[in-house]
């Protein structure tokens, strides 16, 4: 890379946000280049295992899941309580489903994540058993080709299998 070059936007950081924010200015039609201090790309989102939380989502209304804004907005403050602010949570309520469309027509796959209910289910009000935690589909490493050894797959985490597998199996340990 080359520091003599141009660049309309420039991103700190190789994990979700960056790479997401990376993507977006791209489609957006900008020049961005995207900066990581470390050897690998993905930062903290590497132990992620793909997986994402979107309430009403479209995949799980076209499954036949019931969710409301309502709810998720209800199950939210209730997980948040004292320390949500509200104008943020609004908007990711409002905006994630959005989101996850813009990021499926750039070509990423997602998936309902079977069996992984939110983490305060039958408790928190708005909670549901099944259909706001997603997945991504797998990537084979030769899929990305010279760039398959840039990417951080950690040591300790299982790269072979998604959330919705390993908490089938009865988690990590």
């Amino acid at each position: 890379m080359s520091f003599d070059e141009t660049y309309d936007v420039v991103v700190i950081g190789s994990g979700i946000g960056g790479v997401a924010t990376a993507l977006a200015a791209r489609e957006a039609g900008l020049s961005p280049v995207l900066l990581e201090k470390a050897a690998k790309l993905g930062g903290g989102t590497s132990f992620s295992m793909g997986g994402i939380w979107i309430g009403c989502n479209h995949l799980m209304l076209a499954a036949g899941y019931k969710d409301t804004r309502n709810d998720v907005l209800s199950y939210m403050r209730f997980v948040g309580a004292e320390e949500t602010d509200d104008e943020r949570l609004v908007a990711y309520v409002d905006r994630g489903p959005e989101a996850l469309t813009f990021f499926e027509d750039c070509g990423i796959r997602f998936r309902i994540s079977r069996g992984l209910t939110d983490h305060y289910f039958g408790v928190a009000p708005g909670s549901v058993a099944e259909g706001r935690c997603l997945n991504t589909d797998f990537i084979a490493a030769t899929d990305l080709g010279e760039w398959q050894d840039s990417i951080l797959a950690p040591r300790d985490t299982p790269i072979e299998v998604n959330s919705e597998e390993l908490f089938n199996w009865g988690g990590i340990a």
